[in-house]
């Protein structure tokens, strides 16, 4: 039988690579949030209703040192901003699908909607049942490494100094990674020029309140140009 006729198999098997990659960061926001003093239940809440991944590690120094919520919600803004743009693609195919649309919009992280743009048959592209299971699947996989992360280190002493380097090399990547596009090089640039600006001129405590904006303005008109030219 073809495999168009199994979309929930299809899904856990196009989502795997997606399970290896979220089961070691997932646990490793698990660890990070257990030795950053959060009980393992809200842990798990956080994954569970926020599913934000990379803005959930910048999440745990801001809750330690209790940031403004203006500042959280700016910089969780910033990090996902690129949700906002590659959705538009997805409008068509989640149109019509009734209450199951919310959470397909909730659920679309990058590694979701690389799954989904990928499977260019018209039966898959529609395909609710297949668009659900992977989103559902993610979202399990996420939450449940960063219940078992949370677990493992409420049981024992879990030492992260081999993994000390995660974050910060996570974000080098994902500045690498625009620096590498040359739709999104000068949007980079301009942002990490607008950043130490901000630290210079405002300090450590409130740059990012000034800067975050900027940046997402500079985004928003860097897309925006993007789409004129093309």
């Amino acid at each position: 039988m073809s495999n168009e006729q199994h979309p929930i198999k299809d899904a856990f098997i196009s989502s795997i690579p997606v399970l290896l990659g979220y089961g070691i960061l997932g646990m490793t926001y698990g660890v990070l949030m257990a030795q950053a003093g959060f009980g393992v239940a809200f842990t798990t809440l956080t994954s569970l209703f926020l599913f934000a991944g990379a803005a959930q590690y910048l999440l745990i120094p801001l809750l330690v040192s209790n940031t403004a919520i203006l500042t959280v919600f700016l910089l969780v803004l910033s990090v996902n901003a690129r949700h906002l743009f590659y959705g538009l693609s997805m409008l068509t195919p989640y149109k019509g699908l009734g209450l199951i649309r919310p959470y397909l919009i909730f659920g679309l992280t990058d590694e979701t909607f690389a799954i989904l743009s990928s499977k260019q048959v018209g039966s898959f592209k529609t395909n609710k049942t297949y668009m659900l299971s992977v989103t559902l699947l993610n979202h399990i996989y996420w939450v449940s490494a960063s219940l078992i992360g949370g677990l493992l280190a409420s049981l024992r002493s879990v030492s992260l100094q081999h993994l000390a380097f995660i974050l910060a090399a996570m974000f080098v990547v994902m500045f690498l990674d625009r620096l590498s596009s040359k739709t999104s090089r000068m949007s980079a640039l301009l942002g990490l020029i607008t950043g130490l600006i901000s630290l210079i001129v405002f300090g450590k405590d409130s740059f990012l309140l000034v800067s975050l904006p900027v940046v997402i303005l500079i985004s928003l008109i860097s897309k925006r140009g993007g789409h004129a030219h093309a």
